[in-house]
C-alpha cells in the first residue's frame, strides 16, 4: 500500500513539474518578443517615439501571467502599468495591430501609476477583457500565435488563435 502512495506522489510532482516547464515555455516565447519589439522600436524612426521600457519582465506566478512597463503617452508624460491575468481566463491570441490576449470579461487587472514629479497621483486600477502584449512593430508574425497556442495547449488551457491583422 505504501509503494502505490509514493507512486502517486512521485505521478503528481511529475505533472506538476511538467505543468511549470510548459508555464515557462509560454513566458519565454512573450519575453523573446518583447525584447525583439524593444529592438525594433529602437531601430524604425517612425516607432521609436513609442517608448516601451520594461520594468518586470513576463512572468507567472501562482498562474497568474503579468508584466510591467514604463510607457509614454500621447502626450510626453510617462506611467508605468502593470498587466495581470489568471492562464485560465484566457480566450484567444488575436492580432489588430497589437497582439492581445482576449480574456473573459474584466479578467485583466491593470494597475497604471503616473509618474508626476511630486509622486502624488494616486495609482488607477481598471479592469479589461483585452490583456495587450505590447507587441507591434513585427509584421507578418502569425506564428507566434501558434506558438502560444500550442504552449497553452501543453499546459491544459485551450485557447483559439482568431483575426491576426497587421
Amino acid at each position: 500500500m505504501k509503494l502505490s502512495r509514493y507512486g502517486l506522489l512521485l505521478l503528481l510532482l511529475c505533472v506538476s513539474f511538467t505543468s511549470f516547464s510548459q508555464q515557462t515555455e509560454i513566458v519565454k516565447i512573450l519575453n523573446k518578443e518583447l525584447e525583439k519589439e524593444t529592438r525594433l522600436r529602437l531601430k524604425d524612426p517612425d516607432l521609436s517615439t513609442d517608448t516601451l521600457w520594461v520594468i518586470t519582465p513576463y512572468r507567472i506566478d501562482s498562474n497568474v501571467l503579468s508584466v510591467t512597463v514604463k510607457i509614454k503617452d500621447y502626450d510626453n508624460k510617462y506611467y508605468t502599468e502593470k498587466q495581470e491575468i489568471a492562464l485560465n481566463k484566457i480566450k484567444a491570441v488575436v492580432k489588430d495591430i497589437n497582439v492581445i490576449f482576449e480574456t473573459e470579461p474584466d479578467a485583466v487587472r491593470i494597475t497604471q501609476l503616473p509618474q508626476d514629479a511630486a509622486g502624488t497621483e494616486p495609482a488607477e486600477i481598471r479592469y479589461s477583457n483585452l490583456f495587450f502584449l505590447h507587441l507591434y512593430a513585427e509584421k507578418q508574425n502569425e506564428a507566434l500565435a501558434n506558438k502560444l497556442v500550442k504552449a497553452f495547449g501543453k499546459v491544459g488551457l485551450k485557447i483559439e488563435k482568431r483575426f491576426w491583422y497587421d
